[in-house]
This record gives structure tokens, C-alpha cells and sequence, in this order.
């Protein structure tokens, strides 16, 4: 009866081991996983910020080649005004001219 106790005693003894390393191993496992899937969402994000400042780049760049463009239009729409402006004053005077001679 000894024996067996003693047989039965190692054995569970065994099977106490085994499962232990079983868990330690789990534990292993699964903290590399993590260290993995953090290294991965960082990655990630890594290449998020550097999309979205790329992107905010691009809209920067198209906002002032936007506001380029509306100041050329405008300065082009003010020499157009000066220009008739200019003009009308030419003719004004010359109306005046005549009007001044024929009196």
C-alpha cells in the first residue's frame, strides 16, 4: 500500500510539474502575443500620424495654390476696373472737350 501511495504521490507530483510549466509556458505565450499586437498597433499608428500629416501637407499646398489663384483673379479683376475707369475719364474729358470747344 506504501507504494502505491508513493507511486501515487509522484505522479501527481508529475502531473503538478507538468502543469506548471504548462502555465508558465502559457504565460510565455501569451506575453510575447501582447508585446507583438503593441509593436503592431504602434506600427500602425505610426503609419497613421505620417498619412494624415501627409495628407494635411496636401491640403495646405491646395489651400494656398487656391489663395494664389484668387489674388491673381482679383488683381486681374482690379486692373480690368482701373483700365474702363481710365477709360471713362478719357471719354469724359474728351466730351468735355468738345462740349468746351463748340461753346
Amino acid at each position: 500500500m506504501d507504494s502505491v501511495v508513493y507511486i501515487v504521490e509522484r505522479l501527481m507530483n508529475s502531473v503538478v510539474y507538468i502543469v506548471e510549466r504548462l502555465m508558465d509556458s502559457a504565460v510565455y505565450i501569451v506575453e510575447r502575443l501582447m508585446d507583438s499586437v503593441v509593436y503592431i498597433v504602434e506600427r500602425l499608428m505610426d503609419s497613421v500620424v505620417y498619412i494624415v500629416e501627409r495628407l494635411m501637407d496636401s491640403v495646405v499646398y491646395i489651400v494656398e495654390r487656391l489663395m494664389d489663384s484668387v489674388v491673381y483673379i482679383v488683381e486681374r479683376l482690379m486692373d480690368s476696373v482701373v483700365y474702363i475707369v481710365e477709360r471713362l475719364m478719357d471719354s469724359v474729358v474728351y466730351i468735355v472737350e468738345r462740349l468746351s470747344v463748340g461753346l
